[in-house]
């Protein structure tokens, strides 16, 4: 027997004390629900847009001639001018020649006597003799010296900012925006709609009766959501990815022509030449990161609220304070990024190559994987993990604490009685 949303809330009803308080589910039809879900999905982008270009640029760029991120490897060292000068010791030949000087007993006042050196021997070589140079040169290589040592420090992620900013202004961080900008309302709707789906669903056993969750039913509702979910968010990224490369083609060959350079051509040209199927390049890849990704990420986020609730004392998940809701989507984001990176790599491999079909480098998953190992093993999978990680925390924070501050706001409202 299918349970209505009413009837699920009411058979939950407020939590026991031998049970840990349940999170609220996040999905209903009103059209007003949805308008939150769009409010946090604006919000992560407009936060984590920068930081995902940057690591699809980093992903992305050719390993053998990196346009970011070029590894200087430091010259010789070269002392200073003020450091130079030394006293060259005696090797240890010359000082055994030397007469043991010896103070009188009983004198305080004799003088040491002066030391006879005996002349050193001129060594037998054929070369000319070391020569020092001069104050400039050694001043000139002293500071190339600390120029190469700063130069390695802006490696990465740093160095992609500023090269980013520097071609295409600060408007080359939010490259390809356009796309997951217009695409919030299908895919936070199925995100959100298909995760409190699951949960019901889970909820209920098979005589029809509500269930509590538990921590496990949290993990397979979130990796429900990321299957159906990619069928959303794959031309999402594929859009936008396509856009944010751009740069990196033109840079590498120079002759390159971009054949669109906005979101709207892209799609018309993806449409024209494979049709319906042109938007879903690299599906495979997607749902195979969705899928335990966001097992990890949904499923700890309600894990971690359930276990606030029961820390401090909360009646239910609305009655946290903002820093542990915000704690808790952090977390979950950061643990999003960190289980499925590398599969992250494969999809942006396959998803920024190019549309037509006979002309791809990846062509499969497993080729992909296999090509970008031999390119550079098990680190060519963590290019550009970097400013995933410092995106993840605030951009996932900022959607999940939108969506559950509207949520609740909207929820006391709706059950507060008409004046």
């Amino acid at each position: 027997m299918r349970l209505s949303y009413s009837r699920a809330a009411a058979v939950e009803g407020p939590p026991r004390a031998s049970l840990l308080c349940r999170a609220r589910p996040l999905t209903s039809s009103s059209p007003s629900l949805i308008k939150t879900k769009n409010k946090g999905g604006v919000s992560v982008t407009l936060v984590g847009h920068p930081f995902d270009t940057l690591k699809v640029r980093l992903q992305t760029q050719p390993t053998t001639n990196p346009i970011y991120g070029e590894l200087i490897a430091p010259s010789c060292h070269v002392p200073s001018p003020a450091r130079r000068c030394r006293r060259r010791r005696l090797p240890r030949s010359a000082k055994a020649g030397l007469p043991r000087l010896e103070r009188p007993l009983g004198s305080k006042t004799t003088p040491f006597p002066p030391a006879k050196r005996p002349e050193a021997k001129p060594a037998q070589t054929t070369r000319d003799p070391p020569k020092h140079p001069p104050d400039d040169l050694l001043t000139d290589l002293h500071k190339t010296n600390q120029k190469q040592k700063r130069k390695t420090k802006t490696a990465g992620v740093v160095d992609c900012a500023r090269k980013t900013v520097q071609w295409e202004g600060l408007g080359g961080l939010y490259k390809g925006v356009a796309s997951p900008l217009a695409g919030q309302m299908v895919f936070r709707a199925s995100l959100f709609s298909t995760f409190g789906a699951a949960k019901r669903w889970l909820g209920t056993d098979g005589d029809g009766n509500a269930r509590p969750l538990s921590a496990a039913d949290f993990y397979k509702a979130g990796a429900i959501t990321g299957f159906v979910a990619a069928f959303s968010e794959g031309p999402i990224d594929f859009y936008k990815s396509q856009i944010q490369v751009q740069i990196v083609r033109a840079k590498t060959d120079p002759a390159y022509k971009p054949p669109y350079t906005t979101v709207g051509a892209c799609v018309r040209a993806t449409l024209r030449e494979n049709g319906v199927r042109g938007p879903f390049q690299g599906l495979g890849a997607t749902i195979l990161r969705n899928t335990p990704a966001n097992a990890v990420y949904l499923g700890s986020f309600e894990v971690m609220k359930r276990a606030a609730c029961e820390r401090l004392g909360a009646a239910s998940p609305a009655d946290l304070p903002a820093w542990a809701v915000l704690g808790s989507a952090g977390l979950g984001g950061v643990a999003y990024w960190a289980v499925i990176f590398p599969v992250d790599c494969v999809k942006s491999a396959m998803q920024t190559d190019t549309i037509v079909r006979a002309d791809r480098k990846y062509t499969n998953m497993l080729q992909t994987a296999t090509d970008l190992w031999r390119e550079g093993g098990v680190r060519r999978f963590y290019k550009g993990f970097a400013p995933c990680i410092i995106r993840a925390a605030p951009a996932n924070a900022s959607m999940l604490f939108t969506v559950e501050a509207v949520h609740n706001l909207m929820a006391s409202s709706s059950s507060s009685p008409p004046k």
